[in-house]
């Protein structure tokens, strides 16, 4: 956990603790992929039902983050905005 100050929290704590993103990105994963290795029955990988619903999340999650990644290394290596693209 990363310790912060952050101004909205200040009067409820001095730090606030959150995740990097790195870090958030490869606990999504690493729920996807448990998720994938329950499917297969040989694999002997059980979730529960609550981290079955977790991991959906976290495939649309990082789908998003795909899709977001994805439009900002076009703009950068084009110089285009494809939502500008997209109002014409």
């Amino acid at each position: 956990m990363i310790s912060y100050r952050h101004p909205d929290v200040e009067m409820v704590n001095d730090h606030v603790k959150g995740l990097s993103s790195d870090l958030f990105i490869d606990i999504c994963r690493g729920y996807v992929a448990a998720l994938e290795a329950s499917l297969h029955p040989d694999s002997g990988v059980v979730i529960t039902t609550r981290q079955a619903e977790i991991a959906v999340k976290a495939s649309i999650f990082l789908a998003a983050c795909a899709k977001v990644g994805l439009d900002a290394l076009i703009d950068e290596a084009t110089a285009i905005n494809l939502r500008d693209l997209e109002m014409l």
